[in-house]
């Protein structure tokens, strides 16, 4: 029965409610203040309160029903008559488990207290797990950190405090991702998923991370997190981690062991291969990879049937059923390479245990070598064997000799020719002779006991080897020689030829006369093998015919005059063949061709061809009158001699083609000679030189001493944008040609716009257009100043058609290269400044963009006009016939430039023949100003000094000038000083002052 204390000070309501309970079964008792129920509380069980909100005494029913519920954790349930807002929210802050509004009913009283029973019955069973859960996790050994709904730590256990470094106190109020900081194993930093957890209902895998602790650590750790949820509403997150720094050292451990047991796998010098019980590969190492020429991927998917050699692949289940039985096997077998190669093997196998499972490990060395030192070594027992027996075939004499020289042995070679001399003296019964030979190998061999040697001449003109070695007796004591005998005879005459044929091969080498050769060659010839006559042919340069290019002097006259066919005859056959030819009648051969009276002793013949590297250049022919009088012993001796002759014939050839091309490298040195100090005395020249006509007439006269026909220097003209003709040297020049810029079909065009050589060596009308008709190979090179193509050089070889070579494209290279620097020294650079500005008003103005003249015998109005426009602050520029100094003095002209028309070599002077030198300072000069204005003084002695039309056409470009470039041009003139045409044809060009 529920034991339950009512807390009402007015008496009579609280018996009213102690008979209620009683009626309901409950047992009650009553405190009058809150005072005496937390005493009553203190000495009895009690299971529920009933509480007047408002009571009299020192505290009332909310803080008694507070201290009720902290201290001693009793159920109370609120009885009030007093319902305002203000009571209910102060009550609310006790958690009551219920109110009861005065007055009430029984069975509200009885529901209100049995609901407030079981709740608390809850509320403790619920502590009750909860304090288990916090004990479990607690107790754990991984780390758990709990949050509430908005990502704030609510708890941390032992473990969790102890990794991250945070107390749980420290650590509440906290967000997580200030506590639970984590960064990636690569050092980036990184964080749990908290608003894809609580949003989404996310959860994070198990993943391994870096832990950063509260005072700096870094941690390894796997850790996961899950959201906490309650009837399907997400109240927070838990994250449960653990520390793995000693299991990531232990798997470090192990990658290391494995990394150093896979680097000994691997660098084991034989191949190793590990299989189970059926012969599928379990793992392989890089020596067997490379061995047989496959991937590790593609080797692991392959049997140890598949590798073996087919007469050994199928005995594998039987070695394998042996292994399992014995343990080990050991074996030689054969394994056959991705490419087909087969590699014996020693095989040793034996049972392992590999990932748990017994599996065989097979350790294949590969016996290659030991396999061909086998071979090499029987090779070697079999030359042995077949030399010993060729001691019987051959004529080898063998024989012993003792002290004294008595023979003791001989075998059937020497029998056969000696007869049974056996205990005779050796150098009596096989040289003949009373003495023992003066350097007898025997008697050397029986006093220094080694092996000794000696060539030794016997009768009829033999030549024996003797080999002479120790031949010791049972005990070992030595006083006989076994002695082999060689008969070098015919060796020995070969050794002989040879030196002859050194000899000869001196002599040839000694000369590159080709006569001197050939007759050297003839000398030789007829002490080798003799002859009667002796012809050397050579092919001609054109390789269709022979020629007689030398001749013995028995038949010279008759022969030097024939021509054979290429290939036709039996010289022509063995040309064009490379065929050496013998024949015992050279008259009964279908392929001679007999020419009476001179083919009469050719009969029997030796012809072989002369050959240079591949190449046959000739044959030597060699005959007597009689037949057969040649055999192939002859024609091994003259081929002896082809060699050298053939190496004399191609040097002799190279020197005189050396002697050749020494001549024209001579001649080649001399023209570049030449041409160098052309282009050095053009250099020298264009260093003195200041004027830019006198320069450019420099680089043509150059341009024609460097072996050019027609050449010709073309012009820039920046303000109308075109290629025009200034000056040049040859036939058919293109006098007043002007080609538009935008014409990129023409050559000259495409060189200064693309600034680069354009040379054409052969030309065709469907690659581009040349500024002249006749031209077949020609090349433009550009001149390049401040890197703007200023102008371009052309030249060409119209009379003789020569072409163009790429010494004449770098000669003109260098030209262009000497002008574009003499330019640009030469070039005058004048700055606009104006002078200073009067605060007056204009006396003159002038339109910009326009051409003034002034008609006046003496420079004064267009002074005066050209001075008020200069002081009102219009930068001003002066080209005038009176020297700059004077001219600035008498007008007071501080800043403005003043060039002096004059030949003298003086600073600021122009000369009266470098017009495209005043046009280009002129243009730089009004480029430079926003506006500009122009004194041109002296036109009168410019046309006596290059003529009218040269001047007018200076005129016109500079009138463009001023137009482009927003200037004013004013020039002073004296109209006696034309003629009427003349006059007239100028004037159209100005505004007339």
């Amino acid at each position: 029965m529920a034991e339950i204390l009512i807390v009402e000070d007015e008496r009579i309501v609280a018996e009213d409610i102690k008979q209620r309970l009683k009626n309901l079964g409950y047992s009650s008792s009553v405190a009058s203040s809150g005072e005496g129920a937390i005493q009553k509380a203190e000495k009895d069980t009690l299971d529920l309160v009933l509480m007047d909100i408002v009571l009299g005494g020192k505290i009332d029913g909310i803080e008694t029903a507070q201290t009720l519920h902290s201290q001693f954790d009793i159920p109370v349930i609120f009885l009030t008559a007093h319902a305002d807002e203000r009571t209910l929210e102060h009550a609310k802050l006790t958690e009551p488990y219920g109110y009861i509004l005065k007055p009430f009913e029984d069975r509200e009283l009885h529901a209100s207290i049995k609901m407030a029973l079981y709740k608390h019955e809850m509320e403790k069973k619920m502590k009750k797990s909860h304090q288990q859960l916090i004990t479990t996790l607690k107790s754990m050994g991984d780390a758990v950190i709990a949050t509430d709904k908005e990502g704030v730590i609510t708890f941390m256990n032992p473990v969790a405090e102890a990794l991250t470094g945070w107390v749980h106190e420290e650590a509440q109020e906290k967000s997580l991702e200030q506590v639970f900081t984590i960064m990636a194993e690569n050092g980036k930093l990184d964080c749990i998923p908290v608003r894809a957890i609580l949003n989404e209902g996310a959860t994070q895998p198990l993943a391994r991370h870096i832990l950063l602790t509260k005072d700096g650590r870094r941690i390894f750790i796997d850790y996961g997190a899950a959201p906490i949820k309650d009837e399907n509403r997400i109240i927070g997150i838990v994250v449960a981690f653990r520390d793995i720094t000693e299991h990531k050292r232990t798997e470090e451990a192990l990658k290391s062991a494995e990394k150093k047991f896979r680097e000994l796998f691997d660098s084991a010098g034989d191949a190793l291969f590990i299989h189970d019980m059926e012969g599928h590969f379990l793992e392989t190492n890089k020596t067997a990879c490379e061995r047989l020429g496959y991937k590790r991927e593609e080797l692991l998917q392959l049997t140890s049937m598949n590798i073996d050699a087919p007469e050994y692949a199928a005995a594998v289940s039987d070695r394998i059923k042996k292994i399992k039985t014995e343990g080990h096997a050991f074996l030689e077998t054969a394994h056959i390479t991705r490419d087909g190669r087969r590699i014996p093997i020693e095989m040793s196998s034996r049972i392992i245990e590999f990932e748990g499972k017994s599996a065989v490990l097979n350790i294949a060395r590969d016996i290659t070598d030991r396999k061909r030192a086998e071979e090499a070594l029987q090779s070697e027992k079999d030359k042995l064997q077949a030399l010993l027996d060729g001691l019987a075939r051959v004529e080898m004499g063998i024989t012993i000799i003792g002290k004294g020289f008595t023979i003791q042995f001989q075998n059937q070679t020497l029998e056969e020719r000696f007869g049974d001399v056996t205990g005779r003296l050796c150098y009596e019964s096989y040289l003949g002779t009373k003495e023992a030979c003066p350097f007898c190998p025997i008697s050397r061999t029986l006093v220094t006991n080694n092996v000794e040697s000696a060539g030794i001449t016997g009768p009829g003109g033999t030549y024996y080897q003797i080999i002479s070695a120790p031949f010791p007796n049972p005990d070992g004591s030595v006083d006989r020689a076994l002695e082999v005998v060689i008969d070098v005879t015919e060796h020995k005459r070969a050794e002989i030829q040879l030196r002859k044929l050194f000899e000869t091969s001196k002599l040839i080498n000694s000369t590159m006369d080709m006569d001197k050769i050939f007759e050297f060659i003839s000398d030789s010839y007829r002490e080798l093998v003799g002859f009667d006559n002796f012809i050397v042919f050579l092919v001609s340069e054109e390789k269709n015919t022979l020629y007689v290019a030398y001749a013995s002097e028995g038949i010279r006259d008759k022969v030097k005059d024939i021509v054979t066919v290429y290939g036709e005859g039996l010289i022509g056959h063995a040309v064009r063949h490379k065929e050496t030819l013998l024949l015992g009648n050279a008259h009964e051969d279908s392929r001679s061709k007999g020419i009476p009276g001179v083919t009469d002793s050719f009969t029997s013949l030796i012809v072989f061809p002369l050959t240079i590297e591949e190449e046959c250049v000739g044959a030597i022919h060699i005959s007597k009158i009689e037949e057969n009088a040649y055999d192939e012993d002859d024609v091994e001796a003259i081929k002896l001699l082809s060699e050298i002759i053939s190496s004399a014939v191609r040097n002799s050839r190279l020197y005189h083609e050396i002697k050749e091309f020494g001549g024209k490298l001579e001649m080649r040195i001399a023209e570049r000679s030449r041409r160098i100090e052309i282009l050095l005395k053009t250099r020298l020249s264009l260093q003195k030189e200041g004027g830019w006509e006198k320069g450019l007439a420099t680089i043509i006269e150059s341009m024609l001493e460097l072996g050019f026909e027609r050449v010709g220097i073309f012009l820039v003209d920046p303000m109308r944008k075109a290629l025009d003709f200034h000056t040049g040297r040859g036939i058919e020049l293109p006098e007043s040609l002007s080609v538009s810029l935008k014409d990129t079909d023409f050559f000259g065009v495409k060189c200064v716009r693309e600034k680069r050589t354009i040379h054409v060596r052969e030309y065709n009308p469907k690659e581009g257009r040349q500024v002249v008709s006749n031209s077949k190979s020609f090349v433009w090179v550009p001149i390049m100043v401040q890197n703007e193509a200023f102008a371009a050089l052309a030249a060409d070889n119209v009379k003789s058609g020569k072409m163009i070579s790429e010494e004449d494209v770098k000669d003109l290279e260098i030209l262009a290269g000497m002008c574009a620097v003499f330019i640009d020294r030469t070039r005058l650079l004048v700055e606009p400044v104006a002078e200073k500005r009067l605060e007056t008003a204009f006396k003159y103005w002038l339109n910009t963009c326009e051409g003034y003249l002034v008609l006046e015998k003496r420079p004064e109005k267009s002074l005066e006009i050209f001075l008020d426009l200069v002081t009102h602050g219009i930068p001003g520029f002066v080209v005038s016939r009176v020297y700059p100094e004077r001219l600035k003095r008498k007008y007071t002209l501080a800043r403005t430039p003043v060039l002096w028309f004059s030949r003298s070599a003086k600073e600021d002077t122009i000369g009266p023949d470098d017009l495209p030198k005043l046009i280009y300072v002129i243009s730089d000069f009004t480029k430079k100003s926003e506006e500009s204005v122009i004194l041109l003084e002296g036109l009168e002695y410019l046309v006596t000094q290059v003529g009218f039309e040269t001047v007018l056409k200076a005129v016109q470009e500079l009138r463009d000038i001023v137009v482009m470039n927003n200037s004013r041009l004013i020039v002073p003139f004296r109209k006696d000083t034309l003629s009427e045409r003349e006059y007239s044809i100028l004037e159209r060009e100005f505004t007339v002052l």
